[in-house]
């Protein structure tokens, strides 16, 4: 029978490093832990579950000690986990399988993000307490003596999978409880990721995952210039990728920044351009038609109101329903959150206040707050449908707690209830405090501009009068 040996890296794992361990028992033959100084027992409970422990010197080089831990291996595959990872329902049997079958080379697994650390593996894989649709990763490879990874962070295997490697995906979930933001904040995750990755794009600067990591990580840490402008360069470099490429992951993410800034800058052509090159590179993915339906909002909302092409609105609501497609789905590149659901509904809530179907936004809305309380757009976007179905009690309810002086949006919904209620003399602060707040920081949705414009013209006449 062909032998399976985990391997894994950790360091100060001692929370996790059992349940790990302990979920691939009864799967591998072999279990390797490669400890990069730990300071706490997580070396110790390693030896104790059975585990082959290597100690191995922290270089700030990931893939270094995935090789150390690569190289204790003699023949038959390689399983990869992390110490905050788990085997899910099923993945033993899964994994077995695949190994009897004997004419792989590699199998992708899909990982599924935690939302809590109390989840069960059933609260993750059922969708309830699941961040985001799960992620294709390569994790199951066959140990061969040119597979070695490769980076100093975001490591991977590219050179080795190139070479004609036979992978096909697997139904072996992997849960992880890493990416928590809370539990990433504690460990100061970030900034050692954006460290590490400036060094590699010193080292390797036309690389565009490399690129695109780096550019993820300056978007996260507030650096939005140099995201914009290192993003820009990844994006450069992936249009040049022919199409006859079978698997080009990257073309995801780096086009799903690449159109954000595209579309803050009003460069809509662009966007589409873009938009259609990663279709071609990477196939269809919920990130790629929430920009598509972003795309199509945007050029409506930039025509004159004479030339308006309203199929361009139902074009995008059905590109949102596409999203939707994907949920529970396994992906071959992360998905936006709420990509396959949430963010979809709201892109549908938004488009339908613009073909004034107040109603129907409203549902839309609603499903996204019922999955994510504190969404600001749903928030503000239900305020609007209330206002416009003769509920201005209920809409002034969810935007007074959003009056303050950055939030244009709120000041104009707020206004336009009050004007409701005919309560002139509340008005006119609050389209002060509109106008103010809308030149000095824009808007949520654009189009409450024409509706602040319209207020004050009916403040004007009023005064008049």
């Amino acid at each position: 029978m062909t032998t399976i040996t985990l391997c894994m890296i950790a360091r100060n794992e001692e929370n996790n490093i059992l349940a790990s361990l302990n979920s691939a028992r009864d799967c591998v033959d072999h279990m390797v832990v490669v400890d990069t100084g730990s300071t706490d027992n997580t070396a110790k409970l390693a030896t104790e579950a059975g585990a082959t422990v290597i100690h191995h010197t922290w270089a700030d080089n990931f893939a270094a000690a995935r090789n150390a831990a690569v190289e204790q291996v003699s023949e038959g595959f390689v399983l990869i986990l992390d110490a905050d990872e788990q085997l899910g329902p099923g993945a033993r049997e899964a994994i077995r399988k695949a190994v009897d079958n004997g004419n792989i080379d590699g199998a992708r697994l899909p990982l599924y993000n935690a939302t809590t650390l109390e989840a069960t593996h059933y609260d993750v894989i059922s969708g309830e307490a699941l961040m985001g649709p799960p992620t294709l990763l390569e994790r199951l490879l066959r140990k061969t003596d040119d597979l070695k990874w490769q980076g100093i962070i975001h490591e991977h295997v590219t050179d080795w999978y190139e070479k004609g490697r036979n992978i096909i995906s697997i139904d072996a979930p992997i849960i992880h409880y890493g990416a928590i933001p809370e539990i990433r904040e504690g460990l100061e995750k970030s900034s050692r990721n954006l460290n590490l990755l400036e060094k590699m794009c010193r080292e390797e600067d036309n690389n565009p995952t490399n690129l695109t990591y780096y550019a993820q990580e300056l978007m996260a840490a507030g650096h939005f210039d140099d995201a914009g402008r290192i993003i820009s360069k990844a994006w450069q470099i992936i249009e040049r990728y022919s199409v006859s490429r079978t698997r080009i992951p990257v073309a995801i993410p780096a086009a799903t920044l690449h159109i954000g800034f595209l579309l803050h800058a009003e460069r809509y052509s662009e966007a589409h351009k873009a938009l259609a090159r990663a279709l071609d590179l990477a196939g269809n993915h919920p990130n790629l038609h929430l920009l598509a339906a972003t795309v199509l909002q945007s050029v409506w909302q930039s025509m004159s109101e004479d030339n308006k092409d309203d199929s361009l609105l139902e074009l995008a609501v059905t590109e949102c329903l596409s999203c939707r497609k994907y949920t529970g789905q396994p992906l071959i590149a992360p998905s936006v959150p709420g990509a396959d659901s949430w963010a979809a509904s709201a892109r549908i809530g938004t488009i339908r206040l613009l073909q004034k179907e107040f109603k129907l936004a409203e549902v839309e809305f609603e499903l996204v707050l019922k999955h994510n309380p504190g969404h600001l757009e749903a928030i503000l976007g239900r305020a609007e449908a209330h206002i416009f179905t003769q509920r201005a009690e209920c809409a002034m309810r969810d935007l007074i707690p959003l009056l303050h002086p950055k939030l244009a949006d709120s000041w104009i919904l707020a206004a336009l209830a009050s004007y409701q209620f005919s309560e002139i003399d509340d008005i006119l602060p609050m389209l002060e405090e509109g106008r103010k707040a809308a030149d000095q920081h824009g808007l949520m949705s654009t189009h409450r501009l024409s509706i602040l414009t319209s207020l004050e013209s009916a403040r004007i006449l009023c005064n008049a009068a």
